[in-house]
């Protein structure tokens, strides 16, 4: 449903954002096991006017059959059209999916949708924005002045409840024992795709340690050249390979 709610959101902007993006401003709207993200980009001079306008579109949405119907549909493409990716774009929404308590991937939210009705969501997303926690980011050529009013214009706009501590949603990973060793295989949808990937995971330490997580991104920055060297210039095991870490 936030899904849903975000595409009808960003197709009520549309034509907002078109005259924005020639003033040199622009926005996304985007939804997680979190909550919802909004990320605005341009001169700093309008950012609260692009602020203002974007959260009265996703407060004050007005929801008619036929353009949820077309939302709806989107919705159902992007679903659809996951399986037919390329193989590494693929497995990267699997290994999330895989090592994380909260996230779905968009073949089992595609099996919810169809019983998703433009009602549920005018239902929906005022109980999504009556309670929250809000975080803000303001970062480049802002002032201290400009990134306060901007968080003004954010809580007088929503006017949300507090939403208490004790119940923000956390992004907690799954802790595999010592030892294990999990294999994952999926089919791709489209046969006549002949290429393959494989994504190799090694649980390390614990993320809250933060001299262990300095001490591994460093260790990755290292070898991420003669990796990537190895496996694709000397093995020739893949076009598209590379080492990273996920902390």
């Amino acid at each position: 449903m936030t899904r849903v709610y975000v595409d009808l959101v960003e197709d009520g902007l549309n034509e907002y954002a078109y005259a924005a993006d020639r003033a040199g401003l622009s926005y996304s709207l985007s939804e997680s096991a979190q909550g919802l993200s909004i990320e605005l980009n341009g001169f700093s001079d309008k950012m609260s006017v692009l602020v203002e306008k974007v959260l009265l579109g996703v407060r004050d949405l007005e929801i008619n059959q036929g353009r949820f119907d077309v939302a709806k549909e989107r919705v159902r493409e992007s679903y659809k059209n996951f399986d037919y990716m390329d193989p590494y774009r693929q497995i990267n929404a699997f290994a999330r999916m895989l090592i994380s308590e909260r996230s779905w991937a968009p073949f089992q939210m595609l099996e919810e949708l169809p019983a998703v009705t433009a009602e549920d969501i005018r239902s929906y997303f005022p109980g999504l924005l009556r309670q929250m926690h809000i975080e803000i980011l303001v970062h480049d050529n802002l002032y201290k002045e400009d990134a306060l009013n901007i968080t003004k214009v954010v809580k007088s706009t929503l006017r949300p409840y507090r939403l208490p501590e004790s119940q923000w949603p956390s992004r907690r990973a799954i802790a595999l024992p010592n030892g294990a060793n999990h294999l994952y295989e999926r089919v791709l949808k489209k046969p006549d795709n002949v290429n393959h990937c494989l994504r190799y995971i090694i649980s390390v330490g614990s993320v809250s340690d933060r001299s262990h997580r300095a001490k591994l991104l460093l260790f990755c920055q290292i070898a991420e050249e003669p990796c990537f060297n190895t496996l694709r210039t000397k093995e020739q095991l893949g076009y598209i390979v590379n080492s990273a870490a996920s902390v």
